[in-house]
């Protein structure tokens, strides 16, 4: 395993979520270069606080988990 140490902190801001009120998004990786950010290629952050009614989402693995899940097959 490679050691690694902390090469840039980020400030980014919360967004309206595609889920629309209740759902705020932010890119916690934003403008930082894949080098830097590897194995993350994209790195969100969502927090919900929807009103009643059918669940939204689940439970999921991070993409990378589910590529080389999808990749062994």
């Amino acid at each position: 395993m490679r050691n690694r140490s902390i090469s840039i902190i980020t400030e980014n801001h919360w967004h309206n979520g595609f889920l629309g009120t209740g759902h705020k998004a932010m890119a916690v990786l934003d403008g930082v270069s894949y080098k830097d950010s590897d194995p993350f290629i994209l790195f969100m952050d969502d927090v919900l606080d929807l009103p009643g009614g059918k669940p939204v989402g689940g439970a999921h693995p991070p993409l990378s988990v589910e590529f080389r899940r999808s990749s062994t097959d």
